[in-house]
């Protein structure tokens, strides 16, 4: 009777010896292997299916499961254990762990709660919310991912909003986001508008590709002298007050006031030959704006998408052989800079910005070349005054440097003094806001910011403010200017202090009081933004400056 408790003593022995040299191992597995990445995700490795390591990965995102998307070095629960976890929540838990209705979803980042019972302590509230702060700013770097649908790379710097996003809903940082408010499918570039969709034109001919083709060839595709009418005045009405791309409109308007007649009276062939019969580079330039001012005029009509999309393409790939014929690279003209800027404006409402920051670059040197950059004297007020066209392209790459985080390359020679200007007006106002963005993308770009540079940019934007809400809001044209130039202000405002929040060396107090004023300007630009909507603007449903 003795006997098989002495054997189950004897057996007992071993295997706890060989239970604890396992545990031992298992112990010191994770130290070996903790510097690898698993070559999938946990339920690809689960599944075993081929997984493409991104996060998450497409296997993920088509079984509609990417929140389950994790690369663990350790074992985690199995898919249908999540699964089931998941299924058995409380539902009224689940809701308030983020709710895009209420009011204080963006103000407050939910985070484990480690207490056991009683109140919540509003400190340890903000201690948990510069712990998460401190995560993402410690993981903040530039990316360079390639687009699912185009193939194309982009390169987003670790100062850009896109990048700041998609640190912050990594599955490392545990904090959810709705799938309401952001797809799993749609990646952050793509949702702030930064990779290209047709990056054809301009730069493929429509005729030929021996380089044989004419003015005459390149005029045949203006629609009729009504139409052109139209458009044109479109472009003047709805695009020209906030985008003055073209310096001089009026003059532009009396040569085209030749033109279009001798169009309609005289015929086509009639009224080309007597266009090109004197013809010189400045005038392929002339008509490369006019195409130009077509495809802007366009793309914020009001007709047919279906009917404006390939027209306005078709403007600007006329435009662009334009250009090629007026020699834009050797013979650089203010003719040839306003056309490539309202090209470029036009590839960016495309969902094209990386071309038209591209297109950018080109028309800045081109300008350098022409001495636009440097300050005018004024007779009158006896102080250097910037180009027309210098503004212009500072108005354009502003917001595309901003978006890319890329530096800028218009930056004035002494950005640090703007120049006084009275009284304000709104081009002039919006010009110091470019001015200032620009300055700013000159000295930051891909570094975390230093705090003391931040806060004299947020002290002279607040200035530029005060000015802005003096101007009058009486009539819509004033409204709409008021609503354009506060979307743009207050954009630059959060991402200022969006800096000054993830910066380490800011005291918690500020770094908090910083957190609440971003969620505030970020709120002011959605409501303005649905109030210039309201308004029935176009520039609410095309202009890529607003809806980036």
């Amino acid at each position: 009777m003795s006997l098989p408790p002495r054997v189950t003593t004897s057996l007992q022995q071993p295997c706890s010896g060989i239970s604890n040299a396992c545990n031992l191992h298992s112990m010191e597995k994770p130290k070996q292997k903790r510097n690898r990445r698993p070559k999938a995700c946990q339920p690809c490795r689960d599944r075993k299916v081929r997984c493409d390591q991104e996060e998450p990965c497409d296997t993920c995102i088509r079984r509609s499961h990417p929140d389950l998307c994790v690369y663990a070095t350790r074992r985690l629960p199995s898919v249908a254990a999540q699964v089931s976890s998941l299924e058995t929540r409380d539902t009224r838990g689940f809701d308030q762990t983020f709710d895009v209705r209420s009011n204080d979803a963006l103000s407050s980042i939910p985070l484990p709660n480690n207490q056991t019972g009683g109140e919540e302590d509003d400190t340890d509230g903000g201690d948990e919310l510069i712990q998460s702060l401190d995560k993402t700013s410690s993981t903040l770097k530039h990316m360079i991912k390639t687009d699912r649908w185009t193939g194309e790379t982009v390169f987003l710097g670790r100062n850009c909003s896109a990048t700041f996003f998609t640190k912050l809903t990594h599955p490392q940082t545990k904090i959810p986001i709705s799938d309401t408010l952001m797809p799993f499918n749609v990646s952050w570039g793509a949702a702030f508008g930064l990779t290209n969709r047709t990056t054809l034109h301009p730069f493929g001919s429509l005729w030929t590709a021996a380089g044989t083709t004419n003015l005459k060839e390149i005029l045949q595709a203006l629609p009729a002298t009504e139409i052109c009418m139209t458009y044109y005045r479109t472009y003047q009405k709805v695009v020209a007050p906030f985008y003055p791309f073209v310096m001089d409109l009026e003059a532009f308007e009396g040569r085209l006031c030749v033109f279009l007649p001798k169009l309609a009276e005289l015929g086509l062939e009639a009224a080309l030959e007597a266009a090109i019969t004197d013809g010189t580079f400045r005038d392929a330039a002339w008509y490369g704006m006019f195409f130009g001012i077509l495809a802007a005029g366009c793309q914020f009509s009001d007709a047919d998408v279906k009917e404006r999309l390939p027209r306005t393409r078709v403007f600007v790939a006329c435009a662009f052989e334009c250009l090629r014929l007026a020699n834009l690279y050797g013979c650089p003209s203010t003719e040839v800079i306003q056309a490539l800027l309202l090209i470029a404006s036009t590839i960016a409402n495309d969902c094209n910005p990386g071309v038209a920051l591209s297109l950018v670059g080109l028309v800045t040197q081109q300008a350098r070349s022409l001495g636009l950059h440097v300050p005018q004297t004024s007779i009158s007020q006896g102080q250097g005054e910037v180009h027309p066209l210098w503004k212009a392209i500072m108005s354009l790459e502003s917001t595309l440097s901003l978006a890319f985080d890329r530096p800028s390359v218009s930056n004035l020679p002494n950005p640090s003094s703007p120049i006084p200007r009275t009284p304000s007006t709104f081009h002039n106002l919006m010009h110091d806001l470019h001015a200032q963005i620009v300055s700013f993308q000159t000295t930051t770009t891909n570094s975390q910011p230093d705090p003391t540079t931040l806060k004299t940019n947020i002290t002279r934007l607040e200035t530029l403010t005060k000015r802005t809400s003096t101007l009058p809001t009486t009539t819509i044209q004033t409204r709409l200017e008021s609503l354009f130039q506060k979307i743009h202000s207050s954009n630059f405002h959060s991402t200022l202090l969006r800096h000054l929040t993830l910066d380490p060396t800011t005291p918690s107090t500020e770094r908090k009081a910083s957190h609440t004023s971003m969620v505030k300007h970020l709120r002011t630009v959605i409501h303005s933004f649905l109030e210039l909507r309201n308004l029935l603007s176009p520039l609410a449903l095309t202009s890529w400056s607003l809806l980036h």
